[in-house]
């Protein structure tokens, strides 16, 4: 029997005990206070990083000798219910703005009675060509999304 091909998306749900409004502004607005900067090009040096909050703004880092990464856009702007980001880091770690060769990551923000129950979806992702399967292995590991989503969560969790 073939091995079953690998699908191009990675998701995942958290439950987060604060209101959409401030789970969409956790995500956004206080960015850099969640994300770790062990996973920025900055190695060590990051001065800030970030999403700016606008449609067509730009997912950035900057290190503390003013270099700065763009590692995507935003596509979609809809507070505090969706963002949607491209994803140009490409398999080995060089960035491509080239939609095509750039994966996509939607966050949804739905209301459940005062929690928010955030879908995470990490789609697209073959569209990185060579190396995307184990990019996407790497991504959906424990290390990966599932780490970042939790330390975001967590963060979240705080802001209630």
């Amino acid at each position: 029997m073939p091995d079953q091909p690998i699908e191009d998306v990675i998701r995942y749900t958290e439950i987060v005990d604060v209101t959409p409004e401030v789970a969409f502004a956790a995500y956004v607005d206080h960015f850099g206070t969640w994300w770790p900067s062990s996973y920025t090009f900055a190695d060590g040096a990051l001065e800030w990083i970030g999403i700016e909050p606008m449609q067509c703004g730009r997912c950035i880092e900057r290190a503390s000798d003013g270099t700065e990464v763009v590692w995507g856009e935003v596509l979609t702007y809809e507070p505090p219910a969706r963002i949607v980001t491209s994803w140009w880091i490409q398999p080995d770690r060089t960035i491509d703005s080239d939609p095509e060769r750039a994966s996509e990551i939607e966050i949804r923000f739905i209301d459940e009675r005062a929690l928010t129950r955030i879908e995470f979806e990490h789609r697209h992702l073959s569209r990185h060509g060579e190396g995307w399967e184990a990019m996407r292995q790497a991504m959906a590991s424990r290390e990966g999304w599932p780490f970042l989503m939790q330390t975001y969560s967590d963060f979240a969790n705080r802001q209630g």
